[in-house]
């Protein structure tokens, strides 16, 4: 429902587009690759920012774009609808995450066509490793500015082939989600219920004592 419709995408702009966060105690959300990007963007370029930013990170961020004509906007506590005019507005999302369970703002991104520069992930290659990203490796400056060059280089594409975008929506649309939500469950309720056996035991019970309890009161009450 969020996606907005092919035909009625905003025009691309001068706009980069960030999806990130600075976490208490990790910087594996990659925030500081704003700092970076406010330095190496074109001059009239926007950064777009979604996530949350310390105030005084953000204020720092702001002075710097204004010394360099780079306009920065940043996001947060927006609804679907809104988040996706934003991605579907830019020319290119950077995703320079250390870490992700799944990596969901590459796949927004390539969704509605909007090309993906990303630091290298292996869930990412597994989601998206089809041509819908572009990688660059862990902690190498060097590569990022290039390709960030490179792909914000006139000719800029606009958007991915037509393919790619398609792949995207095929395989992580809901319909989708449902039909292997589908195919899971029914392949539980087909498998026969199995307890765990002595030498499994030891092996929770090495790795974790309070779950190894729970499931010793778990098999006297089946």
């Amino acid at each position: 429902y969020a996606l907005p419709p092919a035909n009625r995408r905003p025009k691309r702009k001068n706009q980069v587009i960030c999806i990130t966060r600075q976490s208490k105690g990790s910087g594996h959300k990659g925030a500081e690759v704003l700092e970076k990007l406010v330095d190496w963007l074109p001059r009239d370029y926007t950064l777009v920012c979604i996530g949350g930013l310390t105030p005084a990170f953000e204020a720092e961020l702001a002075a710097r774009a204004a010394a360099r004509d780079v306009v920065l906007n940043c996001q947060r506590g927006l609804s679907d609808p809104e988040k996706f005019e934003l991605i579907a507005a830019s020319r290119l999302m950077v995703f320079a995450s250390g870490f992700e369970g799944f990596g969901l703002p590459p796949v927004e991104a390539a969704s509605v066509g909007t090309p993906v520069l990303a630091t290298h992930l292996d869930v990412i290659e597994e989601t998206l490793g089809f041509g819908a990203v572009r990688f660059v490796p862990q902690g190498d400056d060097v590569a990022l500015r290039h390709a960030l060059d490179d792909m914000l280089a006139p000719p800029t594409p606009t958007e991915h082939d037509a393919h790619v975008t398609a792949e995207v929506l095929r395989r992580y649309s809901f319909a989708a989600y449902q039909n292997r939500l589908a195919h899971v469950l029914k392949s539980l309720h087909r498998a026969p219920p199995r307890l765990l056996d002595g030498a499994e035991m030891r092996v929770i019970q090495a790795a974790n004592p309070v779950w190894a309890r729970l499931l010793r009161l778990a098999r006297k009450l089946v």
